[in-house]
């Protein structure tokens, strides 16, 4: 399936150096727009960026890049975007509860991350001046893989919060918590959630959103750790497939957790793109200025589905086809600087 491009994001940036291109082009032979080889074990990799509308604010509140990008194994082209949790037009959104959910076992109903983005963008009361949204915790659902369908319960695998309410508990094994992205009013952490810390954590200060990748299970008993934590690279601990390339959905954090990242990569389509490892995407999203980040689902599930203020829609190229029903999304709304 080619990539859906049913319109345009406004606002393409002028060229002019940006300070992701900067780090990026750190790493040893980065930055693909050059002639300099790159590092066997590193990706060269230039973006081409769609910024936010203009702004009175020193940085605008989301910034858009599409990365294209080489590897030994060949090209990898994905979607990368950075999103200011201090500026007032931005709202975090996560799947919400159903009204009839059973813990564990009823938690969702699948719904693909392009149907959630245009309903969450046309409940808006003003549209907004951009939508971001991407796909977020592994699910298990009734029927397995063969019934990816809109609409199946399912059961949301880890910690998710939507609006300040927990959807589904933080997940445990041999006393580790799931690797778990935190957001709060104007910020946002990634650690390693339990019952125990959540509830810290949430007396502490209310949790806007929250949503989890995997730790530890008794069928993959590696750590499960985050792609990154404190700036070091923990990817080969990561689940899933750590050293395997798939497409990848990751959240990262930067700025002393000030700006979220998020990022898409898709795999799976020789000639387009074969997908990364996770010490791939760690290195990416640590030159991109991320100290903490982590795996989400991936697979046929990887998706980010971006809408204009006009409701034009980009996306990525999925690698089944078709956009997979998953049972949770997250979504980044950004409001116009005169919005509520």
């Amino acid at each position: 399936m080619r990539s859906t491009h049913t319109g345009r994001l406004t606002w393409l940036a002028k060229s002019r150096a940006r300070s992701c291109i900067a780090s990026l082009c750190a790493l040893a032979a980065l930055c693909g727009c050059t002639n300099a080889p790159a590092a066997p074990h590193r990706t060269a990799t230039c973006c081409r960026d769609l910024l936010s509308p203009p702004s009175p604010q020193a940085r605008p509140p989301v910034v858009l890049r599409e990365i294209l990008t080489s590897s030994p194994a060949g090209p990898v082209r994905g979607w990368l975007a950075r999103i200011d949790l201090t500026s007032p037009q931005i709202q975090v959104v996560v799947t919400p509860p159903l009204e009839d959910a059973i813990d564990g076992k009823r938690e969702a109903l699948l719904q693909s991350t392009d149907v959630f983005a245009r309903n969450l963008f046309a409940a808006q009361p003003t549209p907004p001046l951009q939508l971001i949204a991407i796909n977020a915790n592994f699910f298990s659902n009734e029927g397995g893989s063969k019934n990816y369908k809109p609409g199946v319960p399912s059961d949301i695998i880890g910690l998710s919060i939507s609006a300040g309410g927990v959807v589904s508990p933080p997940r445990t094994f041999a006393a580790l918590g799931d690797p778990a992205l935190l957001i709060w009013d104007k910020r946002a952490e990634i650690d390693r959630i339990t019952p125990q810390l959540l509830a810290r954590r949430m007396a502490d200060e209310p949790i806007v959103a929250a949503v989890a990748g995997v730790g530890a299970s008794e069928s993959d008993k590696a750590t499960g750790s985050a792609m990154l934590s404190g700036g070091e690279i923990t990817a080969r601990d990561a689940r899933v497939y750590a050293t395997q390339r798939h497409p990848r959905t990751a959240a990262g954090t930067a700025d002393n957790g000030r700006t979220l990242v998020l990022i898409a990569i898709d795999g799976r389509q020789p000639g387009w793109s074969v997908g990364m490892t996770l010490p791939e995407l760690a290195e990416l999203l640590q030159a991109e200025g991320c100290t903490d980040a982590l795996n989400l689902d991936g697979g046929g599930s990887t998706a980010i589905v971006m809408l204009d203020g006009a409701g034009a829609l980009t996306t990525n190229r999925v690698s089944d086809k078709r956009f997979r029903p998953v049972a949770n999304n997250l979504a980044v709304i950004v409001r116009g600087s005169q919005s509520p």
